[in-house]
């Protein structure tokens, strides 16, 4: 779709902090986090995000890419406990997978205002060095 922003990181005409790419799906940084570490896993080809029109195809595509993504959250940061999945696309209506990691701080939140934090990009290229 010409104007989703997922669709134009996944041609590589935007920027952002990609860290997986398969044939199917790409995984990036989310740069607005409301947790730590926190990643989205999207089709390459745009699907609309009304969930019963995705098909079975690309949800397991997507699913298995967010396994993948989580487990490598888990096995390179010490203090996240486990991811969350959470399915997504209100805001962009591009079909897309929030991977959601908790971690062992009392606060597992990003920033005190998670609402329009924008990640820096010193954080943001050390997580997605981390994952790769």
């Amino acid at each position: 779709m010409k104007d989703c922003v997922f669709c134009k990181i996944a041609a590589r005409t935007i920027p952002a902090y990609i860290f997986y790419e398969d044939e199917h799906t790409i995984a990036f940084l989310d740069i607005f986090p409301r947790y730590k570490y926190q990643s989205l896993v999207v089709p390459k080809t745009h699907f609309d995000s009304q969930f019963s029109l995705v098909s079975q195809e690309v949800l397991i595509q997507s699913i298995i890419t967010a396994q993948k993504v989580s487990r490598a959250i888990e096995s390179n940061f010490s203090d996240v406990l486990r991811c969350t999945i959470a399915i997504e696309g209100l805001e962009i209506p591009h079909f897309h997978i929030r991977i959601e990691p908790y971690t062992d701080n009392k606060s597992n939140l990003f920033g005190t205002n998670f609402n329009g934090v924008k990640a820096t990009d010193e954080y943001l290229q050390y997580v997605a060095d981390k994952i790769k």
